[in-house]
């Protein structure tokens, strides 16, 4: 026959399993959670930087194009120089 004593040290390992499973569970669903949430971040870094990628290629070639005009507009420069002093040397 049990005695209080045996019941109140069987409530209490019964309590203490109850609670380590309830903790074990409680670890499992935060981990989930923050899983969850690590890999939500990571694609949201995958696109951001997918995105600056681009941007910085395409501000590479915008450059490129840039300095291609730049140089068309001083060959521009120097040739109309030229056809003004031939101009202004014929008169």
């Amino acid at each position: 026959m049990l005695t209080k004593k045996d019941i109140a040290i069987i409530e209490e390992l019964i309590e203490r399993k109850l609670e380590e499973k309830l903790e074990q569970k409680l670890e499992e669903k935060l981990e989930e959670k923050l899983r969850a949430f690590r890999n939500e971040i990571f694609e949201k870094i995958d696109a951001f930087f997918s995105l600056y990628r681009k941007v910085d290629e395409e501000q590479t070639l915008l450059s490129g194009r840039v300095s291609e005009h730049t140089d068309q507009l001083e060959d521009h420069e120097q040739r109309i120089s030229i056809l003004e002093d031939q101009q202004l040397s014929q008169n």
